[in-house]
């Protein structure tokens, strides 16, 4: 048995239902992504029997809630937090030096960038477990013991994810655009065009970010999205694409060129 099969079984066991990613990346190798996790052994089986390589999946909000610290240096990542206390969680190093705390479901949503480095991944988001590969050429990798318990996230660090109801300055332009008064929500939802980006192939996951992104301008222009789904949905889209493989500036650039045309009225093929 592989590492990464036994791994994946050992997470079903503890309750934490699974998926397969392509390995080193975070792109679902199944249809619906994160909503096609499972604790179903013989399913685990099969996907690791037909993808050995493949990175595991865990759905976040389910059996555990995500600090996504986006900064190889931890303490530079949370210096702009509120100063919390913990009797400690599991933690995870990113093949690509990042850091993910892991603590008890607190029944919040995905919030991005809700400080200048930092995302908070609860209902609605997901990460790769240890031992996963990264694009970088490095595994995922328990800092702390992957079997310690979880603790409650600091009351502290709580209110500030719920805080965040605006963009803030830092934050890329198209996540501070300026738009109508709030309005009915549009004939999409923001986990749909994640996963339509998320499971795009590769060489079309820049043209599949594009279209999502024309269809949140579109709503916008047509009246039919309020200006809070609309940030939020863009925010989220960004980050689907970059956990799918594309470079920050290319999605920031996709994103900004898709809205405004579709909050312009021009038209783009589905």
């Amino acid at each position: 048995m592989s590492d990464l099969l036994d791994q994946a079984l050992h997470c079903a066991r503890a309750d934490w239902p699974v998926f397969p990613c392509k390995p080193t990346g975070s792109a679902p190798l199944t249809k619906r992504g994160f909503h096609d996790a499972t604790t179903d052994v013989n399913q685990i089986r099969r996907w690791w029997t037909r993808h050995p390589d493949a990175s595991i999946g865990v759905p976040t909000g389910i059996a555990f809630d995500v600090l996504d610290v986006d900064h190889n240096d931890f303490a530079e990542g949370v210096a702009d937090l509120p100063d919390c206390t913990t009797e400690g969680g599991p933690i995870v190093r990113s093949g690509g030096g990042n850091w993910h705390l892991y603590f008890k479901p607190t029944g919040l949503g995905r919030r991005i960038r809700f400080s200048n480095h930092c995302d908070w991944l609860g209902t609605d988001g997901y990460v790769i477990v240890p031992p996963s590969g990264h694009e970088s050429g490095g595994t995922y990798e328990w800092f702390t013991a992957g079997g310690i318990d979880l603790t409650d996230a600091p009351a502290a660090l709580v209110e500030a994810v719920m805080a965040d109801s605006k963009p803030k300055a830092s934050q890329t332009p198209y996540r501070a655009v300026s738009l109508p008064v709030s309005t009915p929500s549009g004939s999409w939802s923001a986990s749909g065009l994640i996963a339509r980006v998320a499971t795009a192939p590769d060489g079309e996951r820049n043209a599949a970010l594009n279209w999502a992104a024309h269809a949140v301008g579109g709503d916008v222009y047509l009246g039919k999205t309020s200006t809070a789904d609309a940030i939020a949905a863009l925010g989220q889209l960004a980050t689907a694409a970059e956990r799918a493989g594309l470079s920050r500036s290319e999605v920031d650039r996709t994103i900004e060129s898709g809205f405004a045309a579709g909050f312009a009225g021009k038209k783009v093929a589905a």
